[in-house]
């Protein structure tokens, strides 16, 4: 891989908590180590390298900022990515350039990402005992509320194991509280129910 490559891509990794080291485009043992973590995280096959797959999903969580074009397909394809599938296209949107929606468990919080920017919207996450699960997540359907224990919209996901839903206990947001579910202020729920459709992707990082 290319110095310019590696450099991006260490970047990419410290931004998302995998790299502390310096960036300084030399893909040495730290720089491997972070891949390796990465990958474990994103529930991909430990290895030391970039894959395709593992490509893909960085700039999902990062974006495709126009960085990675100018280093040219050779680099990315030393890197054993795929530049076919790494067309220039709105910062974290889905490839149709709607909306995509990036929940952070850690901060508590869940990012929209469309070519208008970014929003983020304060969310209640799984309790320690019920953690939300991590991973990518394709809208299933949308449902409306009158309101109640889940608010007044319900997104379902597939595979199962993932739902967001509005609450009338406001002050459960920004806390772990929940039975797996990510829970948001009802005016938020319907914003976002508002951005997506069936078939968005939804991708949940720690």
């Amino acid at each position: 891989m290319a110095p310019p490559a590696v450099a991006f891509l260490q970047a990419r990794l410290a931004h998302l908590g995998h790299y502390a080291g310096k960036v300084d485009g030399d893909y040495g043992p730290r720089t491997a180590e972070a891949v390796r973590t990465f990958r474990l995280r994103e529930g991909l096959a430990p290895a030391q390298r970039m894959s395709p797959q593992a490509w893909r999903r960085l700039l999902a969580l990062t974006g495709h900022p126009s960085e990675l074009y100018e280093l040219g397909a050779a680099s990315v394809i030393e890197a054993g990515g795929d530049p076919a599938g790494l067309q220039p296209g709105p910062a974290g949107a889905d490839s149709d350039g709607g909306p995509r929606a990036v929940i952070r468990l850690r901060r508590k919080s869940v990012e929209v990402r469309s070519a208008d920017g970014v929003r983020i919207l304060p969310a209640a996450v799984g309790s320690p005992r019920h953690a939300t699960p991590t991973g990518d997540f394709r809208v299933r359907r949308i449902v409306r509320l009158p309101g109640g224990l889940l608010g007044t919209c319900h997104i379902q996901f597939e595979p199962d194991g993932l739902s967001i839903h509005g609450t009338d206990q406001p002050w459960r947001i920004g806390r772990e509280v929940t039975l797996g579910c990510v829970a948001l202020y009802n005016r938020d729920i319907d914003a976002l129910a508002a951005s997506i459709r069936p078939g968005s992707w939804v991708t949940v990082v720690e």
